[in-house]
């Protein structure tokens, strides 16, 4: 990170006033709409170390047990409030928590990086490992993403990159593989094992001898359509829930795969998600892992928000506020969030119309694609991304990140601004979960100041590779790094003159995927 670079907005945000309630936004395909929330509505912010949290078990009415792919935290509730404990790592060569199931005292841990199961069992603030589950004389588990137990002691397994739905009996040996690309989900409920392809988009019911009884999905946003199905749980009663990170959405589906529920949305406010891996099903309710919101939302059997217990640095509060949505002809496109047109800021052909979408900026047509990837090898702008002109500068964002990307147009000189994670473009404002609004061209100046700075460096003859690491990074920074495709490389390799730019930006503007990190280096490299 250029932690020179990080811009203090506490005097931004002190004269920040709330705006009035924001219109309406169209409404959604069918199934998207706010989360309802109690009158009662309660929050809780305990101190905790836990990042995105992945995965949650119940281990009685009163404790829970969590992950976020680094430690296994106990969330406990009394008289006082909840508390957030991390447990203490048993013995492993690899530990990467990513999915856990609880059983008969036993936690089951899907060791994503360890291509196991560790079945351990907590004692005290400890995790005393109680046996290693791997497969023996065959191709190894690659990224074990989710773990179910059953009563014999047996382990279903949805193994991510090795694209198969593992069983191992309850000796530890192995029993079947389905084939499921990028598995995702896993549970059981009434005999039946149930299971997601996050790339197939689909959820599938396997019987116990691991035959394919039936699948159901497919890419998109209407009911019974998935984007990317990363969770899913026993609802009782032969139900189970898909939790879709992607839409933000929740869906209840009976023991055929029909769709019994629709609940939730990504967007701004304590009334919506962001990107929430996993959902509990309890007696009295469901926990939503709302990972990018750094909460656990805690509902009624109805989906009614109860409490929030914050694990994250910021608290969510607002309600009604605009969701974000594709369709099922462009599943990665929001067009309710604003895009800039990044090739056309900087002259290199007329304008297309650019939207929001995942993981960069897109202009879809029904013949025609064009995306933009923001991702920068220090400083990520993905999942969720929007951008906006001020002035001369564009502002790139995302609610997922902790950072605005500043773009001078002139120069292809870019630099980041801090912010805050949970942080929602709205109205020419950023806007942040404390229900306060921060107008972009306060929040940018930093950044403003910096590309003023680089003007005087080169004025005064450094060069370009200096005045960006005297401005911009306060240390080397390598472009290289973002410059990876075959053009991209002989530009570095070249006297990096205007003409040698032309002769990567022909080849640029006609690219369906294009990295903006490398576009810039390129624009400003060679000074044209």
């Amino acid at each position: 990170m250029r932690t020179t670079l990080i811009a203090v907005l506490a005097a931004a945000v002190a004269v920040a006033a709330c705006s009035s309630p924001p219109k309406p936004a169209p409404a959604g395909p069918a199934g998207i709409a706010h989360l309802n929330v109690a009158a009662g509505f309660h929050s809780f912010h305990p101190s905790s170390a836990a990042a995105d949290v992945e995965s949650i078990v119940q281990v009685d009415a009163n404790q829970f047990l969590f992950c976020d792919y680094f430690d296994v935290f106990r969330l406990t509730h009394d008289n006082l409030g909840y508390h957030v404990t991390r447990l203490t790592r048993p013995p492993a060569s690899v530990w990467s928590p990513a999915g856990l199931a609880y059983r008969d005292g036993q936690l089951y841990i899907a060791d994503n990086l360890g291509h196991d199961v560790l079945v351990v069992r907590p004692e005290g603030d400890n995790l005393v490992l109680v046996r290693r589950i791997a497969r023996q004389g065959g191709p190894e588990m690659k990224t074990p993403r989710n773990v179910v137990a059953e009563a014999d002691g047996s382990v279903v397994v949805a193994d991510y990159d090795g694209g198969a739905v593992v069983r191992f009996n309850g000796d530890g040996s192995f029993a079947w593989s389905v084939p499921m690309p990028s598995a995702g989900g896993v549970t059981e409920s009434s005999g039946f094992i149930y299971a997601t392809s996050t790339s197939n988009h689909t959820v599938s019911k396997i019987d116990p001898s691991g035959k394919v009884l039936t699948t159901t999905g497919s890419y998109g946003w209407s009911p019974g359509r998935f984007v990317f199905p990363i969770g899913l749980a026993d609802a009782g009663g032969g139900q189970v829930v898909v939790t879709d990170a992607v839409t933000g959405r929740l869906t209840l589906l009976d023991q055929n795969l029909r769709v019994k529920t629709l609940v939730g949305s990504n967007g701004p406010g304590a009334d919506a998600l962001d990107y929430p891996y996993a959902t509990l099903s309890m007696a009295n309710g469901f926990v939503i892992a709302d990972t990018y919101k750094g909460r656990l939302l805690f509902t009624d059997r109805r989906w009614t928000v109860q409490q929030q217990v914050v694990y994250g640095v910021a608290v969510a509060t607002g309600r009604g506020r605009p969701l974000v949505y594709g369709t099922d002809a462009r599943p990665t496109s929001y067009s309710m969030i604003p895009g800039v047109d990044v090739l056309a800021a900087l002259g290199l052909r007329p304008a297309l119309p650019f939207t929001g979408g995942f993981d960069g900026l897109d202009y879809r047509t029904a013949r025609t694609f064009a995306h933009l990837d923001f991702d920068d090898d220090r400083v990520p702008i993905r999942f969720i991304t929007w951008a906006q002109r001020i002035d001369s500068a564009i502002v790139v964002g995302s609610p997922q990140s902790q950072w605005l990307e500043v773009i001078d147009t002139a120069t292809g000189m870019f630099t980041y601004v801090y912010v805050k994670v949970d942080t929602w473009w709205r109205a020419g404002s950023v806007l942040y979960p404390e229900n306060l609004r921060v107008d972009l061209a306060q929040a940018i100046k930093p950044a403003l100041s910096t590309f003023a700075s680089a003007r005087q460096l080169l004025s005064a003859g450094k060069t370009r590779q200096q005045a960006f690491d005297l401005a911009v990074s306060g240390h080397p920074y390598n472009f290289a790094q973002n410059v990876t495709s075959a053009p991209g490389r002989q530009f570095l390799a070249s006297g990096r003159t205007k003409a040698d730019a032309s002769t990567y930006y022909a080849w640029a503007v006609q690219q369906p995927n294009l990295s903006v990190a490398e576009l810039l280096a390129v624009k400003y490299l060679s000074g044209s």
